[in-house]
């Protein structure tokens, strides 16, 4: 009963981070998330512990998770992920000095599911930081299949596919869309399973990636990167909510997935041509579609003056934990798909402490708990604000550059009105 108290408080907390570090978290078809028969919940992988919490966290029921081998070789990592919700699986790069066996891993798979039970798996294996699907392992699958045959077919276990959609997985108050596929029962494949087991578990496997790149994006490398780039050009140019953007971008993927090589080419030599020319002009790419935004008039500058005060504040009380959350990053973390996890762990110890600070001294000067209180609840909400403000004195101060720049110099309009005729002529 504790540990089941302990998990929703865990999971409230998990979505609390959620909704500070990516901008409205949005969820597209919430019902499917409601489960009422033993699941297993794939996703796609691109940003490690975070697409597992994110997941899990999206679905009305507690999930446990298959984890990788290495979290559990050190005592405390051994206590503290089999306690919390978690069997180990091996792989190659965890046991190199022995053949692979997970044997007892599997059989405790089984047990939990045939009980009830819930996992999250990462189907893809590990993680590698794209937008789109890589080719998923069979153990999913397997894990179902076998656990129905065990069991007469009578365990009613589902997949439950999941597409994580970061828009910048990495980045601070960027999008995430979390889109949920419609479950499906393993069962329909009992026939299948029992004339030939490995082909039922790849036919289950296939199937399951068809419904992950419906819920994310498919396409070859060469298009996945163009969207990306795409995608920067009119979250600066024409910015919307995450779940409006989330669209617009798989009406940009359709529409590459159609178009020849040859067009592809012209695209790529068009934002390289852009790229090269910004360069050139001392301005970055995102300066320019940014001062070129219809919208950017609406921002107004006696607002920022008189909010000064606020911004400020919110800056004093949030810029030690914010700037040692990145400096934790950048000294410990070498790979960036480890970046936003690693600035939320740190940032759910830095920040906490910082703001107990806070509060003490505010104690101290007041003598005063209901005041002492209250600022609690300003810290964050002001550091939010702090950072919207400061974003929008770069985007006043990107737009005047730019006005300079461009005065002297037409070759950065025409490069910008260039590379929106492109996108234009492609219908993107």
């Amino acid at each position: 009963m504790l540990l089941k108290y302990l998990y929703e408080l865990a999971r409230i907390l998990v979505l609390y981070v959620q909704r500070i570090y990516y901008r409205n978290p949005t969820v597209i078809n919430e019902d499917f998330l409601k489960i009422d028969s033993p699941t297993i919940v794939v996703s796609n992988h691109p940003n490690t512990l975070l697409d597992a919490v994110f997941a899990a966290a999206a679905v009305d029921r507690q999930v446990n998770f298959l984890a990788n081998y290495s979290l559990f070789k050190s005592k405390f990592g051994n206590w503290f992920f089999s306690t919390f919700y978690c069997i180990p699986i091996e792989r190659p790069e965890d046991v190199k000095h022995r053949p692979v066996d997970n044997q007892a891993s599997l059989h405790r798979s089984h047990e939990f599911l045939r009980n009830g039970g819930n996992l999250y798996i990462a189907a893809e294996g590990y993680s590698i930081q794209t937008i789109g699907i890589r080719d998923l392992k069979t153990g999913a699958a397997r894990i179902a299949l076998n656990t129905e045959y065990e069991n007469d077919w009578n365990v009613e276990i589902q997949i439950l596919p999941i597409g994580l959609n970061y828009d910048q997985a990495e980045g601070f108050r960027s999008n995430l869309v979390i889109y949920a596929g419609k479950p499906f029962k393993v069962r329909n494949w009992r026939k299948e399973f029992e004339s030939a087991p490995r082909k039922a578990a790849r036919d289950v496997t296939d199937y399951l990636e068809d419904q992950l790149k419906s819920l994310t994006f498919e396409g070859d490398q060469k298009r996945l990167d163009l969207l990306k780039k795409i995608r920067s050009f009119y979250n600066y140019f024409t910015p919307t909510d995450p779940k409006r953007e989330y669209l617009r971008s798989r009406g940009f993927m359709t529409t590459l997935n159609q178009i020849n090589e040859v067009e592809i080419k012209a695209l790529e030599d068009a934002f390289e041509s852009f790229g090269r020319i910004c360069r050139q002009s001392n301005l970055t790419p995102q300066t320019v579609w940014q001062a070129n935004n219809p919208n950017l008039k609406r921002i107004n500058i006696s607002i920022l003056i008189w909010s000064l005060p606020i911004t400020i504040y919110g800056f004093l009380v949030n810029i030690i934990p914010y700037f040692l959350c990145h400096w934790i990053d950048k000294i410990f973390n070498k790979h960036l798909v480890y970046k936003s996890t690693v600035r939320i762990l740190a940032g759910l110890i830095f920040f906490p402490l910082m703001y107990l600070f806070w509060m003490k001294c505010i104690y101290i000067w007041s003598d005063s708990w209901l005041l002492t209180l209250a600022s609690l609840f300003t810290f964050r909400r002001s550091g939010i604000f702090s950072w919207r403000q400061i974003k929008s004195w770069k985007q006043v101060s990107g737009k005047r550059k730019y006005l300079k720049r461009a005065a002297n110099n037409s070759d950065i309009v025409n490069a910008f009105v260039s590379l929106q005729t492109t996108l234009n002529n492609h219908q993107l």
